[in-house]
């Protein structure tokens, strides 16, 4: 049966279209993001969503850790449920964090250290080993002294770098993995000459930037990779959309891909994916989850509270894909 769009979201118009809705038919609304009070999570809205139906799923993990009308507002209104994916979601990850089997490996990559700060924070409580790559890593590299040349540094987030290094130096915690050698050039580019910098006996020199983990290091991450029985991989080690420095991105997704059934692994973020697509089809279903979400799952890391999902029932938090994994391991 095909799907019904209107041009409203609230009011007599959308309520009209929803009760003459038969049996299994569907109603699209208006984009919702047109309206100020769904960001607000205004009541008034809220209450003209929740006057369309008499039960609310949410299925979207992606935008769980926002507090808007459609994810939070209406689910105070209505009795509401979590949907396949979403519990999903929540199943493979609560497992990964409350309950990991061990060692537990999180890869943090990315560009912006600020954006996973607290994530890091909060999984170096958790895990055993936190991996650091991309971007991300120059601007703690720089904190503990090393020469980065051009490489992109957050430098608003230098202090903050400092305090992971500080905390990890009292042992308390996971073990911190910086990379050992990086990929390096004068540009971002297909053609440019790439160099490998040792960080043990050298720095990047002022005119090239790191673009790529170097091969010792690739060697180092895949080594604690292979002994793990959790990993959580969120954020690309090197400037994959350029082949040459791709290669650690693909050799991680590859070594985790390798553990098949014998661990929970788990990646997430659009940019992870994207690089994970690149490792080619064999990485991607070597996976055991592949989240929708990237700040969602961010946020998820952090330990913060998410009430879009605290919120619903979330029966079974999609224990029936966990427990069929549990099975095969």
């Amino acid at each position: 049966m095909p799907a019904r769009k209107i041009d409203t979201s609230i009011g007599r118009e959308a309520e009209e279209a929803a009760a003459s809705l038969k049996p299994g038919s569907i109603m699209m609304l208006e984009n919702i993001r047109f309206y100020p009070g769904e960001e607000e999570n205004d009541k008034a809205f809220s209450s003209g969503l929740a006057r369309l139906g008499d039960i609310y799923v949410n299925d979207a993990f992606s935008v769980s850790h926002r507090s808007h009308a459609s994810t939070l507002g209406v689910a105070r209104l209505l009795p509401g449920y979590a949907g396949l994916q979403l519990a999903r979601e929540v199943g493979f990850l609560s497992r990964a964090v409350e309950n990991p089997k061990r060692p537990l490996v999180v890869i943090m990559g990315g560009s912006k250290i600020s954006d996973k700060i607290k994530a890091i924070e909060h999984m170096m409580g958790i895990a055993d080993y936190v991996l650091l790559g991309g971007a991300l890593a120059n601007t703690v590299l720089k904190a503990a002294g090393k020469g980065v040349g051009k490489s992109l540094v957050e430098e608003s987030a230098i202090d903050c770098a400092k305090g992971i290094l500080e905390k990890a130096s009292r042992g308390s915690c996971a073990r911190l993995v910086l990379p050992l050698d990086l990929s390096a050039a004068t540009r971002a580019e297909a053609d440019a000459e790439v160099k490998t910098i040792n960080l043990e006996t050298s720095s990047i020199p002022k005119g090239m930037m790191s673009l790529d983990i170097g091969p010792e290091t690739v060697k180092l991450f895949s080594s604690i990779i292979k002994k793990a029985k959790t990993v959580i991989w969120n954020g690309p080690v090197g400037m994959f959309e350029i082949d040459p420095f791709a290669r650690g991105s693909i050799a991680i997704a590859k070594a985790i891909a390798s553990l098949k059934v014998k661990a929970l692994t788990i990646a997430g973020g659009g940019e992870t994916i994207a690089a994970l697509a690149k490792a080619g089809k064999k990485a991607e279903k070597g996976f055991t989850h592949i989240s929708t979400g990237g700040g969602a799952m961010l946020t998820f890391l952090e330990g913060a509270e998410m009430p879009p999902i605290s919120i619903l029932s979330l029966t079974g938090k999609g224990e029936h894909d966990v427990d069929n994994h549990q099975r095969q391991e």
